[in-house]
């Protein structure tokens, strides 16, 4: 799968969304990230009740570090 390369690498960082078609069928066969100890995500994964997340972490043993880099939005006050 996409995610299959990855799964020796200590640090990943998954800022991007992957187009929802190639990420659903990528965390479906989601390989174990055995060496994973830092984990940097978007603000993407928190979508659809947290499913990127919640799979990523289930298939990595041994987290240490887990970090968002989330997108600020401006937003306009009306009165």
């Amino acid at each position: 799968g996409l995610l299959d390369g990855l799964s020796h690498a200590t640090t990943l960082q998954l800022h991007a969304p992957l187009p929802e078609l190639t990420l659903e069928r990528g965390l479906r066969t989601c390989p174990v990230f055995s060496s994973l100890t830092s984990l940097v995500l978007g603000d993407w994964c928190m979508a659809a009740d947290f499913y990127p997340l919640r799979r990523i972490l289930h298939r990595s043993p041994k987290p240490k570090e887990l970090s968002f880099k989330l997108e600020m939005v401006p937003t306009q006050n009306h009165l």
